[in-house]
């Protein structure tokens, strides 16, 4: 997985959410792509923060759209939780589409000074998993791929 290079990398943004329909929910990289394919710009990738109660914040690996002009949105329906997210790019944080792997959520109580991994091994390392998509779901992404390279939006082959 390569470091990508955002605008805006690593500074928290709010993005609004305008989920499009048959897009589905947490399945952020996939909508992303899919509407970079269909209207031009790019998925960006890094961390949506979330603020539970008044004590703990969630770092959720995230991807948003951003269009040729410079505009992010988040395309992903998100149950009517939000209108807007609060979003901070980060190119050390892709997707890799070819391999299914992502980093690890992360979360933080506040008055501490460090994010905690969530279901990591313990590690002083940035930590990336690998999911586990049913053939049914690899099956139906490949034709995704195959337009997201043809656009020259993913690179052709590892």
């Amino acid at each position: 997985m390569t470091r990508q290079s955002y605008e805006n990398d690593g500074r928290p943004i709010f993005i609004p959410v305008n989920p499009f329909p048959g897009y589905r929910e947490l399945k952020c990289w996939y909508n992303a792509l899919q509407h970079a394919i269909e209207n031009g710009g790019k998925p960006i990738f890094g961390w949506a923060i979330w603020k539970y109660g008044d004590e703990h914040f969630f770092a959720q690996h995230h991807a948003v759209w951003r269009s040729n002009r410079g505009d992010y949105v988040d395309v992903t329906p998100n149950g009517g939780v939000a209108n807007r997210i609060l979003f901070v790019p980060d190119g050390r944080a892709p997707f890799d589409y070819l391999g299914y792997r992502r980093p690890y959520d992360f979360r933080m109580q506040r008055g501490l000074t460090c994010w905690t991994a969530i279901g990591a091994p313990i590690s002083d390392v940035f930590a990336i998993g690998r999911l586990s998509p049913s053939e049914e779901e690899m099956a139906s992404n490949c034709p995704l791929f195959e337009a997201a390279v043809e656009a020259g939006i993913l690179p052709a082959g590892p």
